[in-house]
């Protein structure tokens, strides 16, 4: 089903189909995307981006130049970094602040070479590599695997992972957070949020295990 096909389906079993109620649903239903996006329950907001080059003596790396996104839509999450170029150590490791400052401290502030740690620092808008790079490592290209906001995926887009039968824990996910979305059943909002996320364990289960529903998500 397309973004707006489970839009309108939703808004169907809402009992308005009309298109400012259909405006309202879109708008809303960016959360619940988010949501299982973030809870691994769907992989449509998994992307790659290719196009930022390792830059030579650079500490501090742009986190939306990285994933090619556009501001104020910053990734929900960064998973990986990795140049292909360096392998078989393409992957750079993902690290802590602790960590990060203890090869930063012992490797002292000459130092430049093949980057092979990461962190984001002070906040998510800045992704820190380690070491800087020097002439022999510069310029080749930075592969970024990140979570991508809700509002890439446009109306007309493909989601797989949603069917049919995931269509209930998209309405009882929107009901749980607007109680515009709340039909005569469900009076009150946190029965809604029970029973979207023991929807949204369902889903975790059908994509991660091959028993569907034998294996919880942890908390």
């Amino acid at each position: 089903m397309t973004r707006d096909e489970i839009v309108t389906e939703a808004a169907r079993r809402l009992g308005d189909t009309s298109t400012s109620f259909l405006a309202e649903i879109d708008k809303a239903f960016d959360f619940v995307l988010q949501d299982l996006a973030a809870n691994e329950c769907i992989s449509a907001l998994r992307k790659v981006n290719a196009t930022q080059l390792v830059v030579l003596d650079q500490l501090d790396y742009d986190t939306l130049l990285l994933t090619g996104s556009t501001t104020p839509d910053y990734p929900i999450e960064l998973i990986s970094l990795r140049v292909w170029a360096w392998s078989p150590f393409s992957l750079l490791i993902k690290t802590n602040d602790r960590l990060f400052e203890a090869n930063r401290s012992l490797d002292g502030e000459a130092i430049r070479g093949r980057p092979r740690m990461w962190r984001t620092y002070p906040n998510e808008a800045t992704v820190q590599l380690w070491p800087r790079a020097d002439g022999d490592n510069a310029g080749e290209t930075l592969e970024a695997l990140y979570v991508a906001p809700p509002t890439a995926i446009s109306g007309a887009t493909q989601l797989t992972e949603i069917r049919r039968e995931h269509i209930e824990v998209i309405v009882n996910g929107l009901q749980s957070r607007n109680a515009l979305f709340l039909d005569e059943t469900i009076t009150d909002p946190s029965i809604a949020w029970q029973l979207y996320l023991a929807g949204r364990d369902r889903m975790f289960a059908r994509r991660h295990n091959s028993g569907i529903g034998t294996v919880l998500p942890a908390e």
